[in-house]
């Protein structure tokens, strides 16, 4: 009983350390996007509505805007909500990156940029503390 404690601890650690990763990678993706990001002003002019297995629905934002060349571009948010937040037509500054095919833009804000790494590595502290915990435990018992 013991060998198996220890394993299954070691098997929910080594998920709460791939979920840090996770956490980690969604992170820096963000920054990268934030730093060579530019402001712009753009609209809402479509909402794409998602419904889970279980029925509930999210909303992701279609933005468009235009660039300091005059070119226009639309790009659909990575980020939705279980909330009807957006309204089309609605104007709001945005965090844009046209270089990336497609391009991308983001209403700025903390929960908006990091909020899949907030999820992620608040799910990897649970898991790491619980498996190593039981893993530990298994162990000295």
């Amino acid at each position: 009983m013991r060998v198996v404690g220890i394993l299954v601890g070691l098997l929910f650690g080594g998920v709460g350390v791939g979920l840090g990763y996770g956490a980690w990678w969604f992170a820096e993706e963000n920054r990268g996007f934030a730093n060579r990001a530019a402001v712009v002003t753009g609209e809402v002019v479509r909402l794409h509505e998602s419904r889970s297995r279980n029925g509930s629905r999210s909303w992701f934002p279609e933005f468009r805007w235009t660039d300091p060349a005059g070119q226009v571009h639309e790009a659909r948010s990575r980020n939705g909500s279980g909330l009807d937040i957006w309204q089309i037509g609605q104007r709001l500054e945005l965090l844009t990156d046209a270089s990336t095919t497609p391009a991308r833009a983001e209403p700025p804000g903390l929960w908006s940029l990091f909020g899949a790494s907030f999820i992620l590595g608040g799910m990897s502290v649970v898991f790491c503390l619980i498996g190593f915990g039981v893993a530990l435990r298994s162990l000295l018992s």
